[in-house]
């Protein structure tokens, strides 16, 4: 089921709801019950009974359309835990998993653009990050370890890949990629912080 397909049936399930309350609500001027002022005292309580019935059916009906609609949406594909035949793809769009599905060249040639690098530098940058990817998949394979001895061995890989690209740069290529490398630790936190805490 599609979020279109959802969308459609959220929108005729309020369609049905709209013309069930259209039907089942009498204008107030062809009134076929009395109203308040024109009943004694002991027709008052009748009435009111029929009125906090017909309330109480109308709440039930709203209720179980509502409820009905957040299945559906719980429902929709987006959230399911099924694997999906496009999940290799989404899997490279999701912001966490960039640096897992990434092409050591093509980030080499970025850097390249970035940095204003020379193809000789480039060529050299390449098999250091291609490295890193092999040592960072196997990271995440060894299931032995615990979470914060994980990132504590991420942080060591990632900063001896640094360190082995900065030993390739001049000192102003070196400058901009610990400036690109501030900025994206600072466009990570800032991400963090907007994460909700569990």
């Amino acid at each position: 089921m599609t979020a279109r397909d959802n969308f459609l049936l959220l929108h005729d399930l309020r369609a049905q709801i709209g013309e069930f309350f259209s039907r089942n609500s009498r204008p107030a001027t062809v009134s076929t019950f009395p109203t308040a002022s024109q009943l004694d005292d002991s027709q008052k309580g009748e009435w009111n009974m029929m009125n906090a019935t017909r309330n109480t059916t109308k709440a039930t009906i709203v209720l179980g359309a509502l409820l009905s609609a957040s299945i559906l949406l719980a429902q929709a594909p987006g959230t399911s835990q099924a694997p999906d035949a496009n999940a290799p793809q989404a899997a490279q769009t999701q912001p966490g998993n960039f640096h897992r599905n990434f092409d050591p060249s093509q980030m080499a040639s970025h850097l390249g653009k970035r940095l204003g690098l020379s193809s000789d530098q480039v060529a050299q940058i390449t098999p250091i990050l291609a490295g890193r990817q092999q040592q960072m998949q196997s990271l995440r394979a060894d299931s032995s370890l615990a979470p914060q001895d994980r990132r504590t061995k991420a942080r060591a890989i990632m900063q001896d890949t640094n360190g082995k690209i900065e030993a390739l740069l001049n000192d102003t290529q070196k400058q901009q990629y610990e400036q690109m490398l501030a900025n994206r630790r600072s466009h990570r936190r800032d991400r963090q912080g907007e994460a909700p805490q569990a």
